[in-house]
């Protein structure tokens, strides 16, 4: 399970967003190439994991805090779970 530390979290700038009225998933984004990139979990250390494995994966964080048990994008996800980078939700 994810474990991503709270430094790692303000360090890249991710966004947690707790879920709305009525739902168990939370929101976590990320800038990137002038896109917000979206993942959406039930659990928000999940989330956050994912959007930094991208973050990784594109070069723009440190490769030694990838963590492989959460999946990377599309493999381990349905697709309501991650979703295409999108207008920015604030």
């Amino acid at each position: 399970m994810a474990t991503i530390s709270l430094d790692t979290i303000i360090k890249y700038k991710i966004s947690l967003l707790s879920p709305p009225e009525g739902s168990k998933r939370w929101c976590a984004q990320v800038w990137m190439f002038e896109n917000n990139f979206i993942v959406e979990n039930e659990d928000p250390q999940v989330a956050a994991q994912v959007c930094l494995n991208e973050l990784i994966e594109h070069g723009m964080a440190d490769s030694d805090l990838k963590d492989t048990s959460v999946g990377r994008r599309f493999n381990q996800f349905d697709d309501d779970d991650v979703l295409e980078p999108g207008p920015s939700l604030g």
